[in-house]
């Protein structure tokens, strides 16, 4: 089973947070909840172009709408879009993320939210190519993914080199940590695993453990929240900012 036909059929089967997340519906909603309130710190309101790659079911787009942006939305799950278009009027494209049916310079922001491969360099380059092919300049784009996935090609060097010195690293944080994995496994967070196609029914999970690795994780934050300490999180959120060539 390839991937769009494993989110296909995650999406037929599941509603919501749970079907753009492969978790269990709780900590799906953990997870969302926590992006949501970073995401709502660095995105100011006004009248601006916004492009989610990979928006799945429009999970951001009501925090999109509150901030007053135009909403495109692309995602290559033909499930997700047909999702996202009964609750949103957005224009919605099924395609990839490496082929942008869009005009150069069409969007101020660009969203990929746990888009990129961890596996794929071609697709990473191709992609990246295209986000800067459509963004404006002075644009904005707003990564984030789970970097230390083991084998990952996808690293700060990687897309530091694929968008070159016209863009500056403007954030760069961790959204959630996980230190329980850290401590039980001792594997510097290598129990990350791919998408597993033939054991989809797994995101079911379990309520009572879903409450304690929710209350695990919030537990284990409070020493960075209080000292300020820098962890090494699941998932990483990387602004860069185009930079206007003066001449």
């Amino acid at each position: 089973m390839d991937d769009k036909t494993y989110y296909d059929s995650i999406a037929k089967e599941y509603k919501g947070i749970q079907a753009v997340m492969h978790s269990s519906k709780l900590l799906a909603r953990y997870r969302h909840f926590l992006e949501w309130v970073v995401l709502n710190r660095y995105l100011e309101h006004g009248n601006k172009n916004i492009l989610d790659i990979g928006c799945g079911n429009g999970r951001f787009f009501p925090l999109f709408i509150e901030k007053g942006y135009s909403i495109q939305g692309l995602d290559f799950s033909k499930e997700l879009i047909n999702q996202a278009s009964v609750n949103f009027k957005v224009p919605l494209h099924q395609g990839s993320c490496h082929q942008l049916p869009y005009k150069n310079n069409s969007f101020d922001i660009i969203f990929l939210i746990l888009v990129l491969p961890h596996d794929d360099k071609f697709i990473i380059e191709k992609t990246m190519d295209e986000v800067k092919r459509v963004l404006k300049p002075d644009g904005k784009i707003f990564i984030i993914d789970e970097p230390y996935t083991e084998g990952s090609v996808w690293s700060l060097e990687t897309i530091k080199s694929l968008l070159g010195d016209q863009f500056e690293l403007i954030e760069n944080r961790f959204i959630r940590s996980d230190f329980f994995s850290q401590l039980v496994l001792g594997n510097n967070q290598k129990d990350i695993k791919k998408i597993n196609h033939s054991k989809c029914s797994k995101i079911k999970g379990n309520i009572f453990k879903d409450l304690i690795k929710i209350g695990l994780d919030i537990w284990l934050d409070l020493p960075q929240i209080i000292f300020k300490v820098e962890d090494r999180g699941f998932e990483r959120l990387l602004i860069y900012q185009h930079i206007k060539n003066e001449n």
